[in-house]
């Protein structure tokens, strides 16, 4: 009578069950079965409007289901046939490791223990369910959610769930742990009872009937009466001053929630995650928590169903670690900025002074009185200065201060004595990290002054700022700016994230010819890093020049501001190729490009780009190869909008 053709998971993760009919047609709607045999949960129903004598079927379930499988059986009922297959691959219901076979009303509850469980659904980032939290979890179902957050530490669980069958299930489910406290309510704009409509199938689909949602369409509804209250006497009841994560899966009720709350209850919301069911419910509740303070994470369209991750921002303490050796020039610039913003943005500085003792191996004497002297004119909050006889190699010197930083703030930030960040740039780098949480630590783009103060290289993005909390916590610097965790993890392949060159530009006097530090450095970096420095000293001139050794033929290029420069974009040239390229574009715009032979001021090219964030273009100019031209230097950019000069620079393709 039925004829199974196929039952597997194929090789793009989709669970396939073909089979055929053989017999007198049925006119007659024929339901079949796959229920989930570890968990006696309901993986899938469907239900065929007849079956036709010879005629082939399918059922199809996605990855997220199928590579979840263990043991399934396949039932149709209406011929008391089952089918049983193992695929070897089950995912067991556990709470604190112990199996646990939830009790339901035999409908569709394996795709909401997937989701819960196994898909994290409600845990995205630093958004989730920490020990000590105190969870609200409105539109309950079964309790699954409530599960997890009991594992996961929450010190209190607060579980709605309107409709009365799906109620028991969930205080059964959840009756031995006392800090889980089950309300037979439906969220509302008002208290007292209103009409539930409910999807005999799919218990997590019922929802209020006077509310319109995406899917809220069942092929067999019944109507039942529950009680409703709101949201705010929910908040008051229990006394709450805080509630730390809010999850909410209402089916629609979700607007009348966000209507309804108070600014004051809303404002003790910490993170949430919102299920919505129409796109002007998603609008809304996304409008609602932005203009209470709180930002979406990671945000994605509005659609008609979707998840709305937010959180409140919490005050970042930061911890800068700052080296500073024989710069007395550049520590008032360095610094100033640092100590305007220090008591408001709750910044705590350590800093390490002192020659790195490898230094001494090339008959180097410390130079550090007056970078001392200069330092203690500033209230810093630590400074470990090494003289001659307790000098330091980099990483001990940088690790003392950080063993004192990691425990006490929530971001370490390196800063060198030579970089020079701006009010606005360090205001603007907390906002980005406060809003980009999912990050484990940030590069900084900076401008490296090279040769002159009036000359920079671009594309210096190293990693200068790190979240303490992350993988176990910061263990020890172990080269240069490179970390690892008290997990045993290193930092570069943790997720990280590069502050965007139009948020924050650094100045950085890192290569000077008359900063007397230079000759020093090449020495040192020669031994430090396997490809050795890339500036050579020329002792006779006493100077830097670029390192061929190092660089080859393609030598960077030196940029020079003319008027104003923009931050929306780099332009480099490429002797080799002959071509301009505009990269790291961060804005989308129409601009104007020319380029300007300086040695005859003659136009080279002319261009309009309509420019795309995170696209990189190129112009090839000439068949005239500029870096052959004995007397050719430079190459003059204007950048136009509107007629208008927005950015000039000069790109030095050769310098002496």
């Amino acid at each position: 009578m039925i004829n199974v053709k196929n039952c597997e998971i194929g090789d793009n993760n989709y669970f396939n069950f073909s089979f055929s009919y053989t017999g007198v047609d049925i006119l007659k709607n024929i339901e079949v079965k796959i229920t989930d045999m570890e968990n006696n949960l309901i993986v899938h129903k469907s239900l065929f409007n007849g079956m036709y004598n010879g005629v082939n079927y399918w059922i199809g379930l996605p990855p997220l289901l199928a590579l979840n499988l263990g043991k399934i059986q396949i039932e149709f009922p209406i011929f008391n046939i089952v089918f049983d297959y193992d695929f070897c691959r089950p995912t067991i219901f556990t709470v604190f490791g112990e199996k646990f076979t939830p009790v339901t009303n035999n409908d569709m509850s394996f795709t909401t223990f997937i989701e819960v469980k196994v898909d994290e659904v409600y845990s995205r980032g630093h958004i989730k369910v920490e020990p000590g939290d105190v969870v609200l979890d409105i539109g309950s179902n079964y309790g699954f959610f409530s599960l997890y957050a009991i594992e996961k530490g929450a010190s209190q669980i607060i579980a709605l769930e309107p409709f009365d069958p799906t109620f028991k299930c969930l205080v059964e489910n959840t009756k031995q742990f006392d800090k889980i406290a089950t309300l037979n309510l439906a969220i509302a704009d008002v208290e007292g009872e209103s009409e539930f409509t409910t999807n005999i199938d799919y218990s997590g689909c019922n929802y209020l009937s006077n509310k319109t949602i995406t899917g809220g369409e069942f092929s067999n509804p019944e109507k039942y009466i529950v009680k409703t209250t709101t949201i705010n006497k929910i908040i008051d009841d229990y006394k709450l001053d805080k509630i730390d994560f809010l999850k909410v899966d209402c089916e629609g009720g979700e607007l009348d929630l966000f209507k309804t709350i108070s600014d004051e209850n809303l404002s003790k919301v910490q993170k949430t995650v919102i299920e919505y069911h129409s796109k002007e419910i998603g609008e809304f509740v996304k409008n609602k928590l932005e203009n209470s303070g709180m930002i979406i994470y990671n945000p994605q369209p509005i659609l008609d169903l979707g998840l709305i991750y937010a959180y409140k921002p919490k005050p970042l303490k930061i911890g800068i670690l700052l080296s500073a050796y024989n710069s007395e020039n550049y520590i008032d610039e360095c610094l100033e900025p640092w100590f305007k913003l220090k008591k408001d943005h709750d910044i705590v500085i350590g800093c390490n002074s002192g020659m790195y003792k490898e230094y001494v191996n090339f008959g180097f004497k410390p130079k550090n009185k007056e970078t001392l002297v200069k330092l203690l004119n500033y209230d810093l909050d630590f400074l470990i200065s090494t003289g001659p006889n307790s000098l330091l190699d980099e990483n001990d010197s940088k690790n003392n201060i950080l063993d004192i930083l990691k425990d006490k703030c929530d971001l370490v930030w390196i800063l060198d004595s030579d970089e020079f960040y701006t009010e606005n740039d360090i205001i603007n780098i907390i906002k980005y990290i406060s809003e980009n949480p999912q990050f484990d630590w940030y590069s900084v783009n900076f401008k490296n002054y090279t040769f002159s103060k009036n000359l920079w290289v671009e594309g210096f993005c190293p990693p200068r700022i790190f979240r303490t909390n992350r993988n176990g916590g910061i263990n020890k610097f172990y080269f240069d700016n490179h970390i690892n965790y008290n997990d045993g993890s290193a930092f570069d392949d943790k997720p990280n994230s590069s502050i965007p060159r139009n948020i924050a530009h650094i100045k950085h006097y890192c290569w000077l010819d008359d900063d007397t530090r230079s000759k020093e450095k090449v020495k040192y970096q020669e031994q430090r890093f396997i490809n050795g420095c890339s500036f050579e000293w020329l002792e006779n001139e006493n100077r830097l020049i670029f390192s061929d050794k190092h660089y080859g033929l393609e030598t960077p290029i030196l940029h020079e501001m003319i008027d104003k420069t923009s931050k929306d974009f780099t332009i480099r040239f490429s002797r080799s190729e002959n071509t301009f390229y505009i990269e790291d574009v961060c804005k989308n715009q129409t601009l104007t490009f020319r380029f300007i032979n300086t040695h005859t001021d003659n136009l080279i090219y002319e261009t309009i780009l309509d420019l795309a964030s995170g696209v990189n273009y190129f112009c090839y100019p000439s068949n005239v190869i500029f870096s052959n031209i004995p007397d050719f230097y430079k190459f003059k950019i204007e950048v136009l909008s509107n007629n208008e000069i927005i950015h000039s620079e000069y790109l030095h393709i050769k310098y002496n």
